[in-house]
């Protein structure tokens, strides 16, 4: 795990694969909650929402962040879904850290690039960078 407790801490990272997070099984419950929370029984990607939405918690096997008064899911650059996990799969996250943008008073815009992955695979669930800003605590 990284500790990032400032701007320079994070801007050492830039360029660097941060590694991967735990492993977390995907269970027919699970599907069935997200399913009857977004109410789409369809074609669309369901799946790949529900993995996506999986990676804020699988960053903290990552990153952890000291010293800040607040963090937000800024949103993202882009996402590609590839394989749907089926129920009973396990998938992990990996992440990249693309950029770290000085936003003032402290705050910073983080751009990962993260890649969820089935274990036993080769195939990705879903490509997406995620853009986060954290303000760090000043002094």
């Amino acid at each position: 795990m990284i500790v990032i407790s400032s701007a320079a801490d994070l801007e050492a990272h830039v360029g660097q694969h941060l590694g991967h997070s735990h492993y977390v099984e995907v269970t027919q419950a699970n599907i069935d909650r997200f399913v009857d929370a977004v109410g789409d029984h369809g074609e669309s990607p369901v799946l790949g929402y529900l993995t996506l939405a999986l990676g804020p918690a699988l960053l903290h096997d990552l990153l952890e962040w000291r010293n800040t008064r607040m963090g937000v899911n800024y949103g993202l650059g882009g996402v590609q879904f590839g394989t749907e996990p089926t129920a009973g799969s396990r998938v992990r996250l990996g992440a990249t850290l693309l950029a770290s943008e000085d936003l003032g008073n402290g705050g910073v815009q983080v751009t990962l690039e993260t890649t969820f992955e089935i274990e036993g695979t080769l195939d990705r669930a879903c490509v997406a960078e995620l853009i986060l800003r954290y303000f760090f605590t000043p002094g």
